[in-house]
């Protein structure tokens, strides 16, 4: 697993080290399948103060109560901001909340998770807030159907319940969230459903990187 760290990489350099942890994963893509495996040997090269950090915001997501798992890209964005200052990270959280719009590869709940994580880091947010917040950034389709309803949910829980009904019954929806994101390497490059391939195991060996 990298181990880069600040001192190594240096913060200005955050994509170089995003580049080195990705190379890692490609050339080792057999051992790192899984999320899990990602994750729990990240752990192995945390100090005990960033993995404490790291474990107090597991539990307070796993309090949540929400369905979607944590994955290694989350932890990757938690990391990075414990590399800020405060003012800094509290910037960078907010830039990307307000950034942040449903994909069409998607599900509500997976976008709602995605909002989570960035408002840990930011002032808490009323229900009300949170509401709006979450209605106004899902896909136009989504918000369309949820005005048909003639009484508007009254905790942040009920809308995206709601939400989500109303996506699990839209045909196209549950197509693009079956299709999932587009893929990073195409053409010869890494293919994880083309394991056999020559030019995708060179790939993986990291003769391309």
């Amino acid at each position: 697993m990298v181990t880069g760290t600040r001192s190594h990489f240096g913060q200005e350099n955050s994509r170089k080290r995003k580049d080195a942890i990705r190379h890692m994963i490609c050339k080792y893509y057999g051992f790192y399948r899984t999320e899990d495996r990602k994750i729990n040997d990240a752990k192995l090269y945390l100090d005990a103060r960033v993995k404490q950090k790291w474990l107090n915001f597991v539990a307070a997501y796993e309090k949540c109560d929400v369905a979607t798992p944590l994955t290694f890209d989350d932890m990757l964005s938690h990391l990075e901001m414990q590399i800020n200052d405060p003012e800094n990270r509290r910037r960078m959280a907010s830039q990307r909340f307000q950034d942040a719009y449903q994909k069409e590869w998607q599900s509500i709940r997976e976008f709602s998770k995605y909002l989570e994580d960035w408002e840990y880091y930011l002032p808490a947010y009323t229900e009300e807030q949170r509401m709006d917040n979450l209605r106004s950034k899902v896909l136009p389709e989504i918000r369309k159907e949820l005005l048909q309803y003639p009484q508007y949910p009254q905790d942040y829980d009920e809308l995206l319940r709601r939400m989500q009904t109303i996506e699990e019954n839209m045909p196209e929806r549950r197509r693009a969230i079956r299709k999932g994101k587009p893929v990073r390497f195409t053409g010869n490059r890494y293919n994880p459903n083309k394991p056999n391939n020559r030019q995708n195991e060179r790939w993986l060996q990291g003769d391309r990187m």
